[in-house]
């Protein structure tokens, strides 16, 4: 009978063990996620600063003027396609 019982109370602290122990490794699961999603946030708010940047220096570099040379002109047309190609 006690061989029995032990091997009763050993069955349930294993299963016990178990289930204590996947539900730590889910929960670090989850907190990774949580901290990647954090950073992929963080990336994306810095590539619009950046992005916001550029224009704001092709805006003051290719502003419109009464007179302009081609060459200006070439310049702003590349580089505001090369903008609007970056921001897909």
């Amino acid at each position: 009978m006690d061989l029995v019982r032990n091997i009763a109370i050993a069955a349930l602290l294993f299963l016990i063990f178990i289930v204590l122990t996947s539900g730590r490794s889910f929960g670090g699961t989850e907190e990774k996620r949580i901290e990647s999603e954090d950073a992929r946030k963080a990336a994306e708010i810095e590539r619009v600063k950046a992005a916001r940047a550029r224009k704001a220096e092709l805006d003051r570099l290719c502003r419109v003027r009464p007179v302009m040379t081609d060459g200006e002109i070439a310049s702003c047309r590349v580089a505001y396609r090369g903008l609007g190609e970056a921001s897909k």
